[in-house]
C-alpha cells in the first residue's frame, strides 16, 4: 500500500503545495476544493478531486480496442490507495495499451520506492539545536529559498519560502478555540494547607517575660517549640541553653523584679508556663546529633503533633518535599513576630541530602542529619519539620551563616548563606529524652 502524506493541487492553471492529505480532504468535503480541481501525489500524474477522494462516484475511462480477454486483462485499472486522515481512497488510472501499461508499472514502482524512502527517514524534531554551527534545525527539509523559519507542509505557505509559492486563497478549516488554561497548584499544596490547618495551634514561641520594679512587662522571644503531648513541648537544647544564659543576666539586674519562661501559642493569646526542663542526656558530648530539649508546662494543651515512625523515617530520600512551621526572627523586619499574638511562618522545600553527622553515608540508623533548603534564621531553631504525610520527621537545628564584620573588625551580625543548605535532626533521636526526668525550671536556671 502506498501512503501519500502530502498532495499537490492544480487549479486555474497553477500548481500549489505540497499540503497535508488530511487538510486537502477537509477542503474537499467543505466545498472549498471543487470536484474538477486536479490532485497529484508527485506532480506527474493528475486526477480530479472527485476521482481521487470518491472513485465510486466517478466514471472509469474505458481502454481503446479492448476486445480480447488478453487486451481486457492488460487494460485493468491500476488502483493506488491513499490514506487521508484515516480514510482509504483510491486513484483510478486507465492504461490504454500494453506498452503504456509497462511504463505505468515502472513509474508506479519508482514512485513507491521514493515514498517508502520518505516514510523511512523522518525529519528531526523541530526544537533540536545543532551546536556545530549555532543554528536551530527546523525539523523540515530546507529548499534553496528557505528563510530559516520552520515550514509546516500542512498549512498553505504565503511567505514564499515553501517548495511552491502560493498566491491563491485556499482557507483552512476553522480551528476550535483552546479553552483557557486553569492555574495549576503544586501537587501537594492542598495537602500541605490541610496539615497546617490541623497542626498550627500546637506550635508556639518560647518567651522570657520580665517585670521591672515599676510593674512594666517586657517579652523577649527566644525560639520555637511544639507540643508532643498535652504537657510537653519539644525544642532545641541550644535554645534552652541560650534562655538559661539570658536569665542568669536577668538575675543580676536590679531593675528586674521577676521573670517567667513560657510558650506563647501560635495564633492565640494563650500562654503556657514552663515548669520543668530536660536536656538530651548525650547533648553535652555530641551536640550535633542530640540537640533536643523537652519542656514541661503547667497546664495541658489541646493540640499536639504526631511524630513519624521509624519505617517512614528510614524511607526518607533526597528530594522529598518537606516544610516547617516556626518563628524565624533574626534580621527580619519587626523580628517577624508580634509576641502578644504570634503567627508562625511556614517555609517549604526539599531534602537536599541525608547523612550521618560527619556528612558521610552511614547506616540508615545513623543517617540522622537532614540537610535541606528550607530558609531559616535565628528563632526558627526547634521548629517541627513535616513530611507530606503530616507527621514530624525532624527538628530544625540551624543553618549555614555568613558572619559580617566592619572595616575595623567589629562583628556586625550574621546572615544566611546563599547556598541555602541548612540542618535538621531526625526526630527519632528524641527518644532518649523520654527516659529521663524533668529538672525544675528554677533549678535549671540557677535561681
Amino acid at each position: 500500500m502506498v501512503k501519500s502524506r502530502f498532495l499537490y493541487l492544480a487549479t486555474n492553471g497553477q500548481i500549489f503545495g505540497p499540503f497535508a492529505a488530511a487538510r486537502v480532504l477537509a477542503m474537499y468535503k467543505s466545498g472549498k476544493l471543487k470536484a474538477d480541481d486536479m490532485i497529484s501525489t508527485d506532480k506527474n500524474r493528475w486526477v480530479s478531486a472527485q476521482e481521487f477522494f470518491e472513485p465510486e462516484r466517478s466514471v472509469p475511462v474505458k481502454a481503446a480496442s479492448a476486445s480480447s480477454a488478453e487486451k481486457k486483462s492488460e487494460d485493468k485499472p491500476v488502483l493506488i490507495p491513499v490514506d487521508s486522515d484515516g480514510q482509504k481512497c483510491s486513484v483510478r488510472l486507465s492504461t490504454p495499451g500494453k506498452t503504456a501499461g509497462v511504463f505505468a508499472m515502472i513509474f508506479s514502482l519508482a514512485a513507491l520506492f521514493i515514498v517508502m524512502l520518505c516514510l523511512c527517514f523522518e525529519p528531526a524534531p523541530a526544537d533540536e539545536t545543532d551546536l556545530s554551527n549555532g543554528t536551530a534545525r527546523s525539523g523540515y527539509a530546507e529548499s534553496e529559498d528557505y528563510s530559516g523559519e520552520p515550514y509546516d507542509p500542512g498549512v498553505p505557505d504565503v511567505s514564499g519560502n515553501g517548495p511552491d509559492e502560493f498566491s491563491g486563497e485556499l482557507p483552512s478549516p476553522p480551528e476550535e478555540e483552546a479553552a483557557p488554561a486553569t492555574p495549576q497548584l503544586p501537587a501537594n499544596s492542598g495537602k500541605m494547607q490541610d496539615i497546617i490547618r490541623k497542626n498550627k495551634y500546637a506550635v508556639g514561641v518560647i518567651i522570657i517575660q520580665t517585670a521591672d520594679n515599676s510593674g512594666r512587662i517586657s517579652v523577649i522571644p527566644a525560639g520555637t517549640a511544639w507540643a508532643c503531648d498535652e504537657r510537653s513541648f519539644v525544642t532545641n537544647a541550644h535554645v534552652m541553653e541560650s534562655v538559661k544564659k539570658h536569665c542568669k543576666n536577668l538575675l543580676g539586674d536590679p531593675r528586674v523584679k521577676k521573670f517567667t519562661v513560657a510558650i506563647a501559642l501560635n495564633e492565640s493569646r494563650e500562654v503556657c508556663i514552663v515548669e520543668g526542663v530536660k536536656i538530651h542526656p548525650e547533648y553535652p558530648q555530641s551536640p550535633e546529633s542530640n540537640d533536643f530539649a523537652v519542656l514541661f508546662v503547667r497546664d495541658p494543651v489541646r493540640h499536639i503533633l504526631s511524630c513519624a515512625g521509624k519505617e517512614e523515617l528510614y524511607a526518607l530520600q533526597q528530594g522529598d518535599e518537606i516544610f516547617y512551621l516556626g518563628f524565624p526572627m533574626e534580621g527580619l523586619k519587626n523580628g517577624n513576630i508580634n509576641v502578644n499574638s504570634p503567627t508562625a511562618t511556614m517555609q517549604d522545600g526539599r531534602i537536599s541530602s541525608i547523612s550521618d553527622t560527619t556528612f558521610g553515608n552511614g547506616r540508615v540508623e545513623d543517617n540522622i542529619l537532614i540537610r535541606h533548603n528550607l530558609p531559616t534564621a535565628g528563632g526558627a531553631s526547634g521548629s517541627p519539620v513535616f513530611s507530606v504525610s503530616g507527621k514530624v520527621i525532624a527538628i530544625v537545628k540551624g543553618g549555614n551563616m555568613d558572619l559580617k564584620f566592619d572595616e575595623n573588625g567589629r562583628y556586625l551580625g550574621r546572615e544566611p548563606s546563599a547556598a541555602q543548605i541548612n540542618f535538621a535532626i531526625r526526630i527519632d533521636r528524641l527518644e532518649a529524652c523520654h527516659k529521663i526526668n524533668f529538672t525544675h525550671i528554677d533549678d535549671f536556671l540557677g535561681r
